[in-house]
């Protein structure tokens, strides 16, 4: 549209940074068409109105796009407030914010209430619209309309709501039968085009025109003729086969713009121009694509399509053309859609194999990139060969294997490269050793294999160390160390002195010591210096602090008084070269991949990571993460370690899977626009609420809308939402706030809508933010207040009015069978009260026997239960004693079945010469759940470790879901009751049983868990003893013998041995003392257990 209004904006777009052949034409744009939603592929007017939303008008259809789908308006002849046509050729806005559309007549689009109107065509009258196409609407200052059409150039004065016409005639000075485009000027003067020669310029005063002759060649080439104004003031007049003429109405000189050596591509000019600098212009022509135009320098630079570049200008042929906020600039073309060249959106340069275009770079992943000290670029590629790279035109040149050829390349998987001092470069390769290929000459000039001195034919990296030597790590065959001046090369493998911790080794890297890093692929690093070889190594342990986070790591890179290690699935690794301390950056602190492919450190210290799902940017200063994907210009979102470069001039090279990116880090610019975030629709139980409709909540568009009041009938309900941002819409990132339910900002990623599902009745707010595709947040939030009406029947005046009702009628009746019943009172309450009193009496009697009777039942039950119980405990215990494990599963399985409980657990101490005490689960019965897992539990670790420390039973009749699961062919239930019950025996804890139940544990089987839990205490102290004594036996045994052994070495010295005699004799005393307290003690256990039996 008018190119005043968006001057401002496009000043600091791409093209004033990109105003060469080079950049224009290497362009790149993303398309729609019909397969992406638009009505039609024939797009003649581009618009974006005040809200943020892109217009646009097809030869079949208007289109209003929100970066995530189109919304169609087409003419319906049952309608008569649709589109007088769907033929759209002009679109505009007024400061009502009205959406004005000019097709085969007049329209206004009213976004306030969602609605269509169009503009009734009255021939007759003067004061009416006459009809005709519109070709062109224009606001001026005082928010008046010109209209350019096919019947005359119409002023609609808004206020009075009246038209006028001027057509061809003395008296306006006016001439032209259709007039095709109206401009407002940065004086706000009228400039007028039509189907004559001059343009015209209105005299206010005199409600006339001012003739202006411009043409220089091209007369009555007019169809079309569109005008627009750079920022001096001067106009730029195109047509279909009119060319463009740059006309400066001051001075009244004219310039034309024509075909030729260094001109326009073609002479047909259907759009207007667009101004982005003072100097620079945009043509959009049809037939020869985007001509950009320099005014001080006087050339011409093309961006045309290009059949075998999927990026390029959709279509030579351009309708239209405009510039968003972003200075995102959208093509319109004839045929094929749009295109729209994104600021910033397209951040890195990306090459991939073309096999149409012999220059794209070679088939296969880019797994090597060097720049040697001649500034050539050379990059390495998994079975293809090794390719020049030629950044200023965006080529590459290409060497291969020739078979038969010794000069030729050994293998056409190049891994490594680096340069020898004679500028040579050293070519690592898989399965074809190490190559000498000369960059003049492009031959081999001496290659090394296994057979020559190499312990392995893979080379996966070369670096050159302090002293002139090359370090060669391989796949499979440890490291090789070159020494060129002599000719010789050492080999170390695994294993052997000065070897690295792994034979397979991804890469070498010199320290800032020049020792020299290696990363392995499951081992971790390894520090080697040249000197003294092995120096330290650094793997991961989860069981350790300050380590690693994996032993895969990907590549090493050297900044200042840091090693920065990426790794695979661990993440971002800084290691403090000073203090030998490690932090670890993963997914939980903003990345977005824990695999690390590569790192390269720019000019200013940032951090460029690539990884399997696409790069990131990191600021170590700010700890700031910002990501890129493939859809911002990176090769794939895949990349290759060992593949990645910084040249000379601070410019980074990553290879991947799909190709090579190459970008400038300071040019990798953020869009600083904060996205306006606007509310589409607003929907009840997934239905589209309608304005105005009977019932409905709305009475304007829901972007409109500050208070909504829904009855409880529509509380299932869905608010979507955009921000209009239109880089990346799918990076687009949205989180709301729901006052009065959430108690903070919920981040939905890009989701654009969020449902609502019966909330309480209730007054809430609901708050909105948005970013743009950078991660850029709009700070005005949008706000909407909700109030939920509870049903009729819940209102406070009606339950009001029901209790006065109730209470009413309650009254009424209470006072009509007050006087009924009185008299009947009297005469039966003598009688009621002596029945009363002798039935009381005997009641009170029966209740008194059937208590007396109960209680003794129960009381009989339990003391049965109880003896019972002990009993066949006694025999379980006596049976199974000599095997705690067989005993302890016995008796807890014995137990649990007993009591009715469902399942069962014991843990038995195990106390360690060290002090340190561990409860082991010995036996279990149906034992399942959170806490099944837990075979061994520390004192004080919950329920059973508490009970265990404190010695004090635990009753819990609320056990958390999932803790104990019981299972059953019927399916698995969490059991809800538990006893937690201490083995103490004389005050020493030595275990604990643990039993779960469904239903609740009377308190008599809680207590005779209690006995049995004593009985098994002192059975197991008894056998611990027996088992202590045991292996008191054994040791006085095995130091007799040890005794007898020395007596010969004890004769020879007479000395030590009378010494050594006199202190086992010591020993032997104190041990038999020990022993016999332990016969002594366990006899009092037996006599305990005779007892308790």
């Amino acid at each position: 549209m008018k190119m005043y209004r968006f001057f401002l904006i496009v000043i600091t777009l791409l093209f004033t940074v990109a105003a060469n052949a080079l950049e224009i034409t290497r362009a790149k744009y993303e398309h729609f068409t019909v397969d992406e939603g638009l009505s039609q592929n024939n797009v003649e007017a581009i618009f974006q109105d005040s809200q943020g939303y892109i217009w646009i008008g097809t030869q079949n259809g208007l289109n209003k796009y929100n970066g995530l789908y189109f919304q169609t308006y087409l003419h319906e002849s049952t309608d008569s407030n649709s589109l007088a046509s769907s033929w759209v050729n002009a679109i505009a806005e007024d400061k009502n914010g009205l959406i004005w559309i000019g097709s085969d007549g007049l329209n206004y689009y009213n976004p306030l209430l969602d609605k269509m109107v169009r503009i009734v065509e009255d021939a007759e009258n003067e004061q009416a619209f006459h009809g005709g196409k519109v070709y062109d609407i224009t606001p001026d200052a005082e928010n008046n309309l010109w209209i350019a059409t096919s019947k005359g150039l119409v002023f609609y004065n808004q206020e009075t709501e009246l038209f006028k016409t001027f057509n061809s005639d003395e008296n306006t000075k006016l001439q032209g039968a259709n007039f095709y485009c109206v401009l407002l000027t940065q004086k706000n003067k009228i400039f007028v085009a039509s189907d004559s020669d001059p343009i015209y310029e209105f005299d206010p005063q005199m409600q006339s025109f001012i003739a202006h002759n411009y043409k220089q060649d091209y007369f009555a080439a007019n169809y079309k003729k569109n005008i627009a104004e750079d920022g001096q003031g001067n106009l730029y007049i195109g047509s279909e086969g009119g060319g463009v003429h740059v006309y400066n109405p001051g001075k009244k000189t004219s310039q034309l713009l024509d075909v030729g050596e260094n001109g326009l591509a073609t002479n047909n000019v259907k759009t207007q121009v667009l101004p982005i600098s003072d100097s620079e212009v945009i043509i959009g022509t049809d037939g020869g694509g985007i001509n950009l135009y320099n005014q001080q320098t006087g050339l011409f630079t093309y961006s045309m399509n290009d059949p075998k570049m999927a990026t390029s200008l959709g279509s030579d042929a351009i309708l239209s053309m405009c510039f968003d906020n972003d200075g995102n600039l959208w093509v319109g073309h004839y045929g094929a859609g749009l295109s729209i060249m994104k600021t910033h959106k397209f951040k890195f340069e990306s090459f991939y194999h073309n096999p149409f275009i012999p220059e794209s770079i070679s088939n296969g992943v880019v797994t090597a990139i060097f720049q040697d000290s001649e500034g050539r670029i050379w990059i390495g590629l998994d079975g293809g060969g090794l390719s020049q790279f030629f950044p200023e035109t965006g080529t590459f040149n290409t060497i291969k294997m020739i078979e038969g050829d010794p000069t030729s390349l050994s293998s056409n998987v190049i891994v490594s490269i680096a340069e020898d001092d004679s500028g040579n470069l050293l070519l690592g390769t898989y399965a074809g050793g190490l190559m000498v290929f000369n960059p003049i000459t492009r031959q081999v000039e001496r290659t090394y294999q296994p057979e020559t001195g190499l312990s392995a034919a893979h080379i996966w990296d070369i670096t050159l160390d302090v002293s002139g030597k090359y370090w060669i790590s391989t796949l499979g065959g440890g490291y090789d160390i070159l020494d060129w001046q002599n000719d010789t090369i050492i080999n170390f493998r695994y294993g052997q002195e000065a070897s690295a911790c792994s034979d397979v080794i991804l890469s070498i890297n010199r320290g800032p010591q020049g020792n020299m890093w290696f990363a392995t692929e499951s081992a971790g690093i390894c520090v080697i210096t040249p000197q003294n070889g092995f120096l330290k190594r650094y793997t991961t342990n989860d069981e350790k602090e300050n380590t690693i986070s994996s032993n895969d790591v990907k590549c090493i890179v050297f900044d200042g008084d840091y090693a920065w290690v990426g790794t695979n699935g661990g993440g971002l690794n800084r290691i403090d070269l000073k203090t030998d301390s490690i932090d670890v950056l993963t997914t939980a602190h903003g990345l977005v991949s824990n695999s690390i492919m590569g790192i390269l450190v720019d000019d200013s210290g940032v951090l460029w990571l690539s990884s399997t799902r696409g790069m990131m940017k990191y600021n170590p200063v700010s700890g700031v993460v910002t990501s890129f994907d493939k859809s911002q210009g990176l090769q794939g979102n895949e990349f290759r370690y060992n593949s990645q470069f910084k040249l000379q001039d601070g410019k980074m090279l990553f290879g991947g899977a799909n190709g090579l990116t190459y970008f400038d880090p300071s040019e990798i610019s953020i869009s600083p626009v904060e996205p306006p975030v606007v509310f589409d629709r607003f929907l009840v139980y997934n239905q589209p609420v309608a304005i105005g409709a009977k019932g409905s909540p709305l009475n304007k568009h829901i972007n409109y809308t500050d208070y909504l009041k829904i009855n409880h009938k529509q509380r299932v309900f869905t608010l979507e939402f955009a921000s209009l941002d239109y880089t990346s819409p799918n990076k687009n990132q949205f989180k709301y706030f729901l006052e009065g339910i959430d108690e903070d900002w919920t981040m939905v990623g890009n989701r654009n809508f969020v449902t609502y599902t019966n909330l309480p009745a209730g007054k809430y707010t609901f708050r909105l933010k948005s970013s743009n595709s950078d991660g850029v947040w709009n700070n005005d939030e949008r706000q909407i207040t909700i109030r939920i009406r509870p049903p009729w029947y819940k209102t406070k005046a009606f339950i009001i009015l029901a209790v006065l009702t109730i209470i009413f009628a309650i009254y009424t009746f209470i006072k009509r069978r007050e006087k009924q019943a009185k008299i009947e009172k009297e005469m039966l309450q003598k009688k009621i009260d002596e029945g009363q009193a002798i039935i009381d009496e005997k009641l009170i009697e029966v209740k008194n026997q059937q208590q007396e009777i109960k209680r003794k039942e129960e009381l009989e039950k339990e003391i049965r239960f109880q003896t019972d119980g002990l009993a066949k405990f006694s025999v379980l215990i006596a049976k199974n004693r000599k095997d705690v494990t067989q005993l302890a599963n016995a008796v807890i399985s014995e137990l649990t079945t007993y009591i009715g409980a469902n399942a069962g657990a014991l843990y038995i101490a195990n106390k360690y010469d060290d002090g340190e005490v561990i409860l082991n689960r010995t036996g279990h019965f149906c034992y399942d759940g959170e806490n099944a897992s837990k075979e061994h539990v520390l004192p004080g670790e919950g329920l059973v470790g508490s009970s265990y420390n404190h010695k004090k039973s635990i009753f819990n009749d609320n056990l958390p879901e999932g803790f104990i699961v019981v299972n059953s062919g019927l399916g698995s239930v969490s059991a809800k009751y538990g006893i937690i019950e201490p083995i103490v025996d004389e005050e020493e804890a030595m275990g604990v049983f643990e039993i779960a139940s469904l239903e609740t544990i009377p308190e008599y089987k809680i207590e005779f868990v209690r006995k049995v839990a004593q009985n098994f205490a002192s059975v197991l102290a008894i056998e611990q003893a027996n088992e202590s004594s045991k292996l008191l036996l054994e040791e006085n045994k095995q130091k007799t013998e040890e005794i007898m052994a020395h007596e010969e070495e004890m004769r020879q010295n007479m000395e030590e041995m009378q010494a050594t005699q006199e202190m086992m004799k010591r020993q032997e005393e104190d041990l038999t003392k020990d022993l016999k307290k332990k016969e002594q003690l366990i006899a009092d256990m037996k006599e305990k257990l005779k007892s308790l039996g």
